[in-house]
């Protein structure tokens, strides 16, 4: 299972390594292909549109000029020069710089006449098939040819015939040039080749750092791999080690109380000290089976209406022997009290915890648990006069294993897991926990709990 695992990841990664080389393909392939798509169809639109108006302009001239063919005609049927038909044509050819040629080409019997033009001598040739298909056909005909002057000119030659009653009596050829669309499509093209380098560049720097995010997503599922198997480990090794321990913790206090017989002051204390060591073996194992709960999410939560005055005053009870040990005070002020929606027993580890490191952390002084109402919490002060923490160790304070350095507190017990155990108790269950503290003068910890509606 563990090699077809290993197999699959291998091929997932190469996976994602050809469809990074494929988006790198593909994408700038799509610009590319869509780029010269829309230039041509743009080209053709441009050339359709032109073609159209070459054929418009050739119709309305033909209008203008039908009445003037007969005397433009000599009368050995060779055209006229310098006659009006000819100032006109010159002044529609001048007035319009892309029309390269303008002519008019009559019908006389059976030839055709150029009876008009600019851009050509009126000797040149005429192109009469051209003609004789406008005519036979009363249509006008297009055809897109290279420029006379610049073979890699463009030009729309368009023949358009003149009608005169039923009769066609001449026909209008028109060439209009398509340079200044051609630039302007050359222009844009090349624009668009230019954002598509650009293009190319982002895309490849966006998959490079998609190669280092499939890197990276490799990594976080190994890591999430191998938290959980962190995770199964405490899970089970702490279930495992937590009946031993009571059994060891058990059979030591039933020594140490002389129910299998007395035993020697000497050989008491020892006992005690290996009971005390199996307690905080205990808590550890405790503490590390919470940390797994809660990152698995498997702590639950029973949510009710509760009185912290009887788990506060019962934890106090239980302290007040070691706090008396230590020549300190242990106060409980149980005014200004209410009802909050806690789950019973996390409040207990809680103030279990808080009124623990008050007294561990003390040398003299008291330690005061009191209460106060603020908006819709209640807060629950416990207040030492014992070492207290820098700024800096505030900031750490409840950072998993942090536990203040300095030559106060390194000799006393503890696993740097407690407060941040019951951080999380307090925020899943919708309250807060501060701390304010100075070096040498004391610490307080304020735990705000949610009130619950008044019976």
């Amino acid at each position: 299972m563990a090699v077809f695992k290993e197999s699959w990841s291998f091929s997932r990664q190469k996976l994602e390594l050809l469809y990074s080389l494929f988006l790198l393909l593909v994408i700038p392939l799509f610009i590319a292909a869509n780029t010269l798509f829309t230039v041509r169809s743009m080209r053709s639109n441009l050339d359709t549109e032109l073609r159209k108006k070459a054929n418009l302009a050739n119709q309305v001239l033909g209008e203008a000029v039908v009445n003037s063919i007969d005397s433009a005609l000599a009368d050995d049927g060779v055209a006229m020069a310098n006659n009006p038909l000819q100032r006109t044509v010159e002044s529609i050819a001048d007035s319009q710089p892309e029309i390269e040629n303008l002519a008019i080409v009559a019908k006389s019997g059976s030839d055709y006449v150029l009876v008009a033009a600019s851009g050509q001598d009126l000797d040149s040739d005429v192109d009469s098939l051209r003609s004789s298909l406008a005519i036979e056909q009363r249509q006008s005909i297009a055809q897109l040819v290279s420029s006379s002057v610049n073979a890699a000119e463009r030009v729309w030659r368009v023949t358009s015939p003149i009608v005169r009653g039923d009769e066609v009596v001449a026909v209008t050829e028109m060439s209009v040039s398509l340079q200044a669309a051609d630039e302007l499509i050359a222009n844009t093209l090349k624009r668009s080749f230019v954002f598509l380098a650009l293009t190319l560049v982002g895309t490849t720097l966006l998959l490079a750092n998609h190669f280092k995010f499939v890197q990276y997503a490799h990594l976080f599922r190994k890591l999430k791999e191998v938290d959980q198997l962190k995770n199964d480990f405490l899970n089970v090794a702490t279930h495992e080690l937590k009946a031993p321990m009571a059994v060891i913790e058990g059979g030591l206090s039933n020594v140490i109380d002389g129910l299998l017989g007395t035993i020697p002051d000497k050989a008491k204390d020892h006992l005690v000290d290996t009971r005390n060591q199996t307690t905080r073996l205990s808590a550890l194992v405790e503490d590390l089976l919470n940390v797994s709960r809660i990152e698995q999410g498997q702590m639950s939560f029973k949510i009710e209406r509760v009185n912290p005055q009887e788990i506060i005053k019962l934890i106090v009870g239980r302290y007040q022997d070691t706090a008396k040990r230590k020549g300190m005070d242990l106060i409980y002020d149980p005014s200004n009290c209410r009802y909050v929606n806690v789950d019973a027993d996390k409040l207990q580890e809680i103030m279990t915890n808080l009124v623990d490191n008050a007294i561990k952390y003390s040398d003299e002084g008291t330690v005061t648990v009191a209460h106060r109402l603020d908006s819709n919490y209640l807060l629950i002060s416990v207040k030492d006069s014992g070492v207290g923490m820098s700024q800096d160790e505030q900031k750490k304070l409840f950072r998993r294993f942090y536990r203040a350095q300095n030559q106060q507190t390194q000799d006393r017990p503890g696993t740097g897991l407690g407060l941040w155990i019951i951080k999380q108790y307090i925020e899943k269950m919708g309250g807060q926990i501060r701390v304010n503290s100075m070096a040498g003068v004391g610490t307080e910890f304020i735990v705000l709990l949610p009130l619950a509606e008044q019976g």
